[in-house]
């Protein structure tokens, strides 16, 4: 997979560099006007970037009240639909855990109460290979709250890789079995699903490539 650290930002949908952004939405939200109706408080910016698939990274807004457990909600329905998986903070050396256990403590607590004056996290989702995050708290700032405790800022561009058939287009699409993994562009899907590949769909079925790091 090719590593492409272009993303959008969620208010001008501009396309930013990953090592740029952080500067970026420091500039562009403040165009925004948040008509919440909530009192001021300190909103926390962190990125989160996958530690093995860089190419693969988001930037949240959260306030200081909002809890591990609506962060990981959020992951979960951005990035990881196995909804009923363990998934887990780790922060100074604790661990929060979406099933809390004699060895780790549950997610119902603040990020300010959590994290406190660390600003390096880690995040791990598991499934038959855990997906670990960095977690990183990149600005505290005092501004009043949008209505979602959870907000999106910007995100990764899907990452380009060119189709293992023709060479040229990009690849949407993949098809798995047990001995190979194929990327294919939606022109090579379609005449593999008229027999008229090298690329056989007997015994598998292609799926749409997605935006997350579980790809």
């Amino acid at each position: 997979m090719a590593v492409n650290n272009i993303g959008v930002c969620m208010c001008c949908e501009k396309e930013i560099h990953a090592t740029g952004i952080i500067s970026h939405l420091g500039r562009c939200r403040k165009l925004e006007k948040p008509n919440s109706g909530k009192e001021e408080c300190e909103l926390y910016t962190i990125l989160l970037r996958d530690e093995i698939k860089t190419e693969y990274w988001m930037v949240i807004e959260v306030y200081e009240t909002t809890k591990l457990s609506a962060i990981d909600t959020y992951l979960r329905k951005i990035w990881f639909k196995e909804s009923e998986l363990t998934s887990e903070f780790e922060i100074d050396g604790k661990k929060y855990s979406s099933k809390p256990s004699p060895d780790c403590l549950g997610m119902d607590i603040s990020i300010k109460e959590a994290a406190k004056d660390i600003t390096k996290l880690r995040y791990t989702h598991y499934f038959s290979s855990p997906t670990n995050l960095t977690v990183e708290i990149k600005r505290i700032e005092r501004g009043i709250p949008y209505k979602r405790c959870v907000r999106l800022q910007a995100r990764n561009k899907l990452p380009y890789n060119k189709c293992n058939v023709c060479r040229r287009a990009m690849a949407t699409n993949i098809i798995e079995d047990k001995d190979s993994t194929t990327i294919l562009c939606d022109r090579c899907l379609d005449k593999a699903r008229k027999g008229n590949s090298t690329v056989s769909l007997a015994h598998s079925l292609a799926r749409p490539i997605i935006n997350t790091p579980r790809m």
